[in-house]
């Protein structure tokens, strides 16, 4: 059977267009990300740290192919822990970006045998403690919005009422509240009454519905 010079070179690109079609077919290196939504637990190695305007860490990718995301104050306790090359096993939850690129918001990492959890909405206890004040703490604007306590605690007081309250260095304290820990295992409070006194400060709100 002869075929024609058409029909060869039609049935060339036909076969140069499959194998390109299986070849694109094929995932990146490392196993699949999770399906967006769902809550997956993801191992792998750590491709990059991503960074922001202070070089704080803001994500990181992991298998080249999924991109790890957490809060802004979460990537200070990160970065001396996370390098590239460094395994990790971590749980959050998948979601898609609006470039394209498959997201898991970190719920807990293992990396080099330290586990780490960002606290998240819900997490929150009732609070009742005493200690001293060592510390008032100012935020930008120069108001007093919170102080430590010399058990490591860390009192939250929203500044409008921060500068009614009758506390100073030195001063014992108790207090009642809802408090949450940090990823490098410090206990913060949000601060609802000092020594009896009862502060207009909302309670953390429940938290989010399952997505």
């Amino acid at each position: 059977m002869r075929f024609s010079n058409s029909n060869t070179r039609c049935w060339v690109a036909g076969l140069v267009i499959a194998a390109a079609s299986v070849l694109f077919a094929q995932p990146p290196g490392g196993p699949p990300p999770p399906d967006s939504g769902s809550y997956a637990s993801v191992s792998g190695t750590v491709s990059q740290l991503n960074y922001g305007p202070e070089m704080e860490v803001t994500s990181f990718l992991i298998n080249k192919n999924t991109l790890v995301t957490f809060p802004p104050h979460v990537g200070w306790a990160l970065s001396s822990t996370l390098k590239p090359g460094a395994s990790v096993q971590l749980t959050g939850y998948g979601s898609t970006t609006p470039s394209g690129m498959q997201r898991v918001e970190l719920q807990t990492v293992n990396a080099n045998g330290q586990i780490l959890s960002v606290p998240q909405p819900g997490q929150f206890t009732s609070y009742n403690g005493s200690g001293r004040v060592t510390q008032l703490n100012y935020n930008r604007e120069g108001d007093v919005d919170g102080f430590l306590l010399d058990n490591g605690v860390f009192a939250k007081t929203p500044p409008p009422r921060s500068s009614n309250l009758a506390v100073s260095v030195g001063t014992p304290v108790s207090l009642t509240g809802y408090s949450h820990k940090t990823m490098n295992g410090q206990t913060v409070v949000d601060v609802q009454s000092i020594n009896g006194q009862t502060l207009a400060y909302a309670p953390p709100g429940p938290p989010p519905p399952p997505r």
